[in-house]
């Protein structure tokens, strides 16, 4: 991947061990759960902040869904994923563009003119958000977009899959994104991509 380097090597205690082995020993069924789901109600005010051919970084890039679609729309487009199975369907299916990295820790050797964490954020604890989303703004440059979604809903809760979820009230979440150092422009709620009794979503759009 041009650019992009993960330069820790300890693995941090960001994410259940539960939340991990959840994606490495299903990643051929989440795979195929959402590599189809359409986004483009998401991408479309995500993508209006952006100049030709930006760098796009997608934190917890999944099956690899948002970088294809990034990058057939001219934008350079990079993931990364602390599991190493999607990480091996991703580039399978888009191409050389992903490499292992989580967003409490990941450091780019070049900034970023975007930050793409579509439904990753949610599976850190409340105590780590706050670092997170600085260390995200870090891999942005002046004037760089920043854009998350996260559940709404209240406390956390580790599911019978063994998967850590943290929920927010939009307010505290859009707080906690100003904090960071980032200025939100955009706040707003949508329903769920995959079912229409899923959960409901806040979805922030901020620029460093």
């Amino acid at each position: 991947m041009n650019h992009v380097v993960e330069r820790t090597t300890s693995k941090p205690k960001s994410m259940s061990v539960g939340t991990d082995a959840f994606y490495r020993q299903n990643a051929h069924s989440y795979f195929e759960r959402t590599f189809g789901v359409p986004m483009e109600h998401l991408y479309r005010p995500f993508l209006e902040e952006l100049g030709e051919g930006a760098r796009i970084l997608d934190v917890g890039c999944g099956s690899g869904r948002d970088v294809k679609a990034f990058r057939s729309m001219g934008f350079q487009a990079f993931g990364i994923d602390p599991s190493p199975e999607l990480l091996a369907l991703a580039s399978a299916n888009v191409g050389p563009y992903f490499t292992s990295g989580r967003a409490e820790t990941f450091k780019a050797d070049a900034p970023f003119d975007a930050v793409w964490a579509c439904a990753s954020l949610l599976h850190l604890r409340r105590a780590q958000l706050h670092s997170t989303l600085r260390n995200l703004r870090d891999s942005l440059r002046p004037g760089g977009v920043f854009f998350a979604t996260v559940q709404v809903g209240v406390g956390e809760h580790v599911q019978s899959d063994g998967r850590q979820y943290t929920y927010y009230g939009p307010a505290e979440f859009v707080d906690a994104v100003i904090e960071s150092g980032l200025q939100v422009f955009r706040s707003w709620e949508t329903g769920d991509a995959m079912r229409s009794d899923g959960p409901r979503w806040i979805n922030v759009l901020a620029r460093r």
